[in-house]
C-alpha cells in the first residue's frame, strides 16, 4: 500500500530549505518536516499538485514568519530593554491578537459562522424576550411609592371563604380603629363610562374611574402636572376630574395649557386639574379619567349616612401598612376588628370578615407570575440546546482543525493560547447572535405588547430598556462560555506529532465522539421535557375551549347600561329602571336581525358573595358554619333565552315577576339543586337570604332549575347560583342576533342612546370576545411553550443530523470495508439507524423522566388533565421517532451508495 500511495512530485526544494532553516534545530523540526511531507502527499493524491504546492508554500512561510523572524524580533526587543516583548504581552495585545483571529477564522468557514450565530439567536432572543416580559409584569415595581406596604382589604364572607367588595362605613371603621395601617382609601372597581364633551372632537365616551378622599395620596402617587383630588373637591360645587396621560396626549395634544380646561358630561361641568404619569393605571389600565364619588351625590350620601349600606359591596379599599407593620400582623388586627363589628353590628356584619391581599398579587393576579416564570424556565432550556448545538457544531470543526491545531502547537503556541482563541470565538459567535437574538426579542415583544387588550396584566409595558439589553448581552456571554467550553479544551489536547501523524483520516471517534454523543442526548432530553409540558398544556387547553359552557355563546352582543342619579333617587328607583328597560328592549327586539334579549346585573361574576341561612324544613345555619359559595344576580326576563341556556326543571322568569307586587321567585342552577336538595326537586322550595332574618322576611320560591354555567372562567367548576328577577343601576344587556353581531354594535347604540342620552351604553363587544380574553394568560401561555418546544425539536433534531452526518463522514473508510467483505446497502442503513434511534432512546429516556417532574410542576395549570398522561407521553415518543428517522435518512442513504473501492482509496 505505500508503494500504492507514493507521491508523483517532491514538495518545492526552496520551500522545504525555508522551513529547515527556519525551524529550530532539534527533534521538533525533523517532526514537523515530516508532518509537512505526508501532508503534501495526501494533497497531491485527493485533490491536485497545484493545491498540495500552494498548501506546502503557505505552511512553510508561516513557520519562516513565526520562527526565523520571531527570533529576529526578540534579540531586537532585548536590545530595546524587552519593552516591545512586554507590550505585545499585555492582556489588550493578545485580546486583538485573538479577536483577529476568530475574524479570520470564522470569515474562512462563513457556513459554520451563520449556522452557529442563527441557533444562539433563538436561544438568546427568546430568551431576552420573556424576560422582558417576565421584567415588566412581575420583577418591576408598582409605579406608586413604597408598592410593596400596599394592599387591598376584601370583605369575606365567613364559612364560604369568598372575598368581595366592601361597604364604606365598615371601610370607616377599619381606618379608625387600626394602627398597622398608615392609611386607607375607597375607589369604585367597576370603570364607568361617561359621555362627554371635551372641546375638540365632539362627543366621545370616556373611561372614568370613581375614587374616594385620600385616593392619589394613599398610593404616593403625584400629578405630573397640576394636581390630584384634594378633600375640598367631595364638597364643591365645581366638579374636578383628574386625567390619564395617554386622554392628555390624544385629546388635548399633549400641551400645559389642559390644566383649567374642562369636560362636560350629562349637562355638568368637569374642571381637569391634573394629569396622571404615563403608568399610573390604577384601578384598570383603560381608565381616562379620575373623578371623586361625590359626582353621585345619592350614591355618596347612601354610602356614607345609610345605616343598611353597612352590608354593601359598593367599594373597594386599599391601604398602606406601617413601616413596621407585616401583612400577617395587619390581618390578625383586621380580625379582631372585623369580630368587634360583627358584635356591633349583627344584622350586617354576622358572616363578615376581612381578607388582606398585597397590591401586587391582586394586581397581577395568582397564575400570571407562576405561568411567566415557567415560561422562562422553558426559554432556559431552549438556550441549554442551542449552546448544546453550537458546541457539537465547534466539536466537529475542531475535529476537522486537528492538523491545523497541531500544526500551531509545534510551532510553539502553548494550551492556554489554544483554550483561549477557542473561546474567543464563541465569544464573537455570542456577540453577534446577541444582535440578532435582540431583533427577535423586539419582534416578540411587539407581538406580546397586542395582548395587552386582552386583560393581561402590564402587558402593555413590556419594553426592550437598558435591563433588557444588559440580559441580552449577559445571556450571549454566558451561551457563548458554554457552548466554547468543550470545544476550547478539546482543542488543547491535541497532540502534534499523533494529530499529523493521522492526517484527516481519524476525525471521529474516542472522546470526541462520546462528547458529541452526550450533548445531542442531552439536546434530545431538554426538547422531550418542553414537548411534554407543551403537550400537556395543548390537551389542557383543548379541555377548556371545548367544556360544555351552559349557554351559547355565538351571535351574542355583551353591552353595559348605567343609569344616572335620577333613576337612584331612594322612592322609587325601581319602578323608574323597570320603565326604562322594558321601553330598551321594546326598541332592540324592534330592530331587524335581533332574536332575543334580556339582561344581568354582572355577566361575568366579579364578586356578588350572598348569605343563605335558611331553607324550608332544614336545620338553620348559623353564622360562620361551612358552607358552599353561593351567588346570586338580577336578571331581567328574556336573558335566559338570549343566552340560549336549557331550562332543566319549572318554568322560566316572568316579565310581570319584576311587579312590585309580584312574590319573590328565583331560578337556580343544578349545582345549587344539588348542593341543597338532594335527590328531590327543588322546585316550589322556599328559602331566605341573609344573616338574620325573622318573620317578617319574604320566603323567596324557587320556580325553575337551569343548567350550570362557566360565565367568569371557562376553566373553573360551576358554583351555586341563583337568579331572581330585578334591575340594577347598572346592568349587562346581551342581545343575540341572526347574523353577525358587530353589524348591529351602533344601531343598539343609537337605539339606547336616543332613549335615554345620558346613559349610552359603553364596554360593547361579543361574548365571545370576552369569553377568550377569560383564557388569554393560558391561551398565551400554551402557544409560547408550544413555540418554544417546536423550536427545541428542531434544534435538537439538527443535532442528530449533524452527528450522523459526521459520523458518515468519518466512518467512509470502515463502510467501505463493511461493503467490500460483503455488507448490503440496506444493512448499512440499518447500521447508521439504529446509530441515530440509539440516541433518541437514550434522550427519551432521560426525557420523560424530567417530563414527569415537569408535569407535576405545572398542575396548577392544567385543566381536566392528568400531570402524566399517558396519550401525551406517547404522542412525544412517537413524534420524536419519526422526526429523528426522518432526519436521519438523507446521511444514512448516503452511507448506504458508498462505493466501497473509492472508501478504501481516498480514507
Amino acid at each position: 500500500m505505500t508503494d500504492d500511495r507514493a507521491p508523483r512530485m517532491r514538495p518545492p526544494r526552496l520551500a522545504t530549505w525555508l522551513v529547515r532553516r527556519a525551524l529550530p534545530r532539534d527533534a521538533r523540526a525533523a517532526s514537523v518536516a515530516g508532518d509537512l511531507l505526508e501532508e503534501f502527499n495526501r494533497d497531491v493524491e485527493t485533490r491536485s499538485a497545484t493545491v498540495a504546492t500552494g498548501r506546502y508554500w503557505r505552511h512553510a512561510l508561516s513557520i519562516a514568519a513565526r520562527y526565523a523572524f520571531g527570533r529576529q524580533r526578540a534579540e531586537h526587543s532585548s536590545v530595546h530593554n524587552g519593552t516591545a516583548a512586554r507590550r505585545s504581552a499585555t492582556l489588550l495585545g493578545a485580546l486583538r491578537e485573538d479577536l483577529r483571529d476568530a475574524r479570520r477564522s470564522l470569515f474562512k468557514h462563513p457556513g459554520f459562522a451563520a449556522v452557529a450565530v442563527l441557533t444562539l439567536a433563538v436561544g438568546v432572543g427568546a430568551n431576552t424576550a420573556i424576560f422582558s416580559v417576565l421584567q415588566a409584569v412581575v420583577l418591576r415595581d408598582l409605579p406608586y411609592h413604597q408598592a410593596d406596604r400596599l394592599a387591598v382589604l376584601w370583605t369575606l364572607k365567613l364559612g364560604q371563604n369568598l372575598p368581595d367588595n366592601s361597604s364604606y362605613l365598615n371601610f370607616r371603621d377599619w381606618k379608625a380603629q387600626s394602627r398597622t395601617f398608615e392609611d386607607m382609601a375607597v375607589y369604585r372597581d367597576r370603570v364607568q363610562e361617561f359621555f362627554a364633551e371635551t372641546g375638540r372632537q365632539g362627543p366621545e365616551r370616556i373611561h372614568v374611574a370613581l375614587v374616594g378622599p385620600g385616593f392619589f395620596r394613599l398610593l404616593g402617587a403625584p400629578a405630573l402636572l397640576g394636581r390630584t383630588l384634594e378633600p375640598a373637591d367631595f364638597d364643591a360645587d365645581q366638579q374636578a376630574v383628574v386625567i390619564s396621560h395617554s386622554f392628555w396626549r390624544q385629546r388635548f395634544g399633549g400641551t400645559t395649557d389642559a390644566i383649567g380646561k374642562s369636560v362636560d358630561h350629562d349637562g355638568t361641568r368637569y374642571e381637569v386639574i391634573g394629569v396622571m404619569a404615563p403608568d399610573f393605571e390604577l384601578p384598570t389600565a383603560d381608565v381616562q379619567a379620575w373623578t371623586p364619588m361625590s359626582v353621585q351625590p345619592e350614591l355618596w350620601r347612601r354610602l356614607q349616612q345609610d345605616p343598611r349600606s353597612r352590608a354593601g359591596d359598593l367599594v373597594a379599599v386599599l391601604g398602606r401598612l406601617n413601616p413596621t407593620a407585616t401583612f400577617e400582623s395587619a390581618q390578625a388586627e383586621l380580625d379582631t376588628i372585623a369580630a368587634r363589628l360583627r358584635d356591633e353590628y349583627p344584622d350586617t356584619n354576622a358572616e363578615s370578615g376581612v381578607l388582606i391581599e398585597p397590591l401586587t398579587d391582586h394586581v397581577l393576579g395568582s397564575r400570571t407570575a407562576p405561568a411567566l416564570w415557567l415560561l422562562f424556565g422553558a426559554v432556559g432550556f431552549v438556550l441549554l440546546i442551542a449552546c448544546a448545538n453550537v458546541a457539537n457544531l465547534a466539536l466537529a470543526r475542531g475535529a476537522t482543525r486537528r492538523h491545523e491545531l497541531s500544526i500551531r502547537t509545534a510551532l510553539g503556541a502553548n494550551k492556554l493560547r489554544l483554550v483561549r482563541q477557542a473561546l474567543t470565538e464563541n465569544l464573537v459567535l455570542a456577540v453577534l447572535a446577541a444582535s440578532v437574538g435582540l431583533l427577535f426579542a423586539w419582534l416578540v415583544a411587539t407581538a406580546l405588547r397586542t395582548w395587552a387588550a386582552s386583560g393581561l396584566p402590564r402587558l402593555e409595558t413590556v419594553r426592550l430598556d437598558l435591563n433588557v439589553f444588559l440580559f441580552a448581552l449577559l445571556v450571549s456571554l454566558a451561551s457563548g462560555l458554554i457552548a466554547g467550553v468543550l470545544p476550547a479544551l478539546q482543542s488543547s489536547t491535541v497532540n502534534p506529532v499523533d494529530a499529523l501523524r493521522e492526517g484527516g483520516a481519524r476525525l471521529a471517534g474516542g472522546r470526541g465522539s462520546r462528547l458529541r454523543h452526550g450533548l445531542v442526548i442531552a439536546e434530545l432530553a431538554l426538547a422531550v421535557v418542553l414537548l411534554s409540558g407543551a403537550g400537556l398544556l395543548i390537551r389542557s387547553f383543548v379541555r377548556v375551549q371545548t367544556v360544555d359552557r351552559g349557554f351559547d355563546s355565538r351571535h351574542v352582543l355583551l353591552l353595559q347600561v348605567h343609569l344616572p342619579d335620577r333613576y337612584d333617587d331612594g322612592k322609587d328607583d325601581a319602578a323608574q329602571r323597570v320603565a326604562y328597560f322594558r321601553e330598551a328592549f321594546e326598541r332592540i327586539l324592534g330592530l331587524p336581525g335581533v332574536a332575543a334579549a334580556g339582561a344581568v346585573t354582572d355577566f361575568f361574576i366579579e364578586r356578588n358573595v350572598d348569605s343563605l341561612t335558611t331553607i324550608e324544613g332544614q336545620p338553620r345555619r348559623r353564622p360562620n358554619d361551612p358552607a358552599p359559595p353561593l351567588l346570586r344576580d338580577w336578571v331581567i326576563p328574556g336573558y335566559f333565552e338570549a343566552m340560549r341556556i336549557p331550562l332543566l326543571q319549572g318554568r322560566p322568569l316572568r316579565d310581570s315577576d319584576l311587579d312590585p307586587n309580584a312574590p319573590p321567585v328565583g331560578v337556580i342552577n343544578e349545582t345549587m339543586a344539588r348542593a341543597f336538595w338532594p335527590g328531590e326537586s327543588p322546585v316550589g322550595k322556599r328559602l331566605k337570604w341573609g344573616a338574620n332574618v325573622g318573620a317578617d322576611t319574604p320566603w323567596t320560591t324557587v320556580v325553575g332549575v337551569v343548567a350550570d354555567m362557566r360565565r367568569r372562567r371557562l376553566d373553573e367548576a360551576a358554583i351555586p347560583y341563583m337568579f331572581e328577577p330585578g334591575v340594577s343601576d347598572l346592568m349587562d344587556v346581551v342581545v343575540r342576533t341572526v347574523g353577525d353581531p358587530d353589524a348591529l354594535r351602533d344601531v343598539i347604540r343609537a337605539e339606547l342612546r336616543a332613549l335615554e342620552p345620558t346613559a349610552p351604553p359603553y364596554g360593547v363587544v361579543t361574548v365571545e370576545q370576552r369569553l377568550w380574553e377569560t383564557v388569554a394568560l393560558r391561551t398565551l401561555q400554551t402557544l409560547l411553550l408550544g413555540a418554544l418546544a417546536a423550536a427545541a425539536l428542531i434544534l435538537a433534531v439538527i443535532g442528530v443530523y449533524g452527528i450522523i452526518h459526521q459520523s458518515v463522514v468519518t466512518r467512509t473508510q470502515e463502510i467501505g470495508i463493511r461493503m467490500a467483505l460483503g455488507a448490503s446497502a440496506s444493512s448499512v442503513l440499518r447500521m447508521i439507524l439504529s446509530g441515530a434511534l440509539g440516541l433518541a432512546a437514550a434522550g427519551l429516556g432521560l426525557g420523560l423522566i424530567g417530563s414527569i417532574a415537569l408535569g407535576r410542576t405545572i398542575s396548577s395549570f392544567l385543566y381536566e388533565t392528568s400531570p402524566v398522561d399517558p396519550l401525551v407521553y406517547a404522542a412525544v415518543v412517537a413524534l420524536l421517532l419519526i422526526v429523528t428517522t426522518v432526519a436521519c435518512l438523507a446521511p444514512a442513504r448516503r452511507a448506504a451508495r458508498v462505493d466501497p473501492i473509492t472508501a478504501l482509496r481516498y480514507a
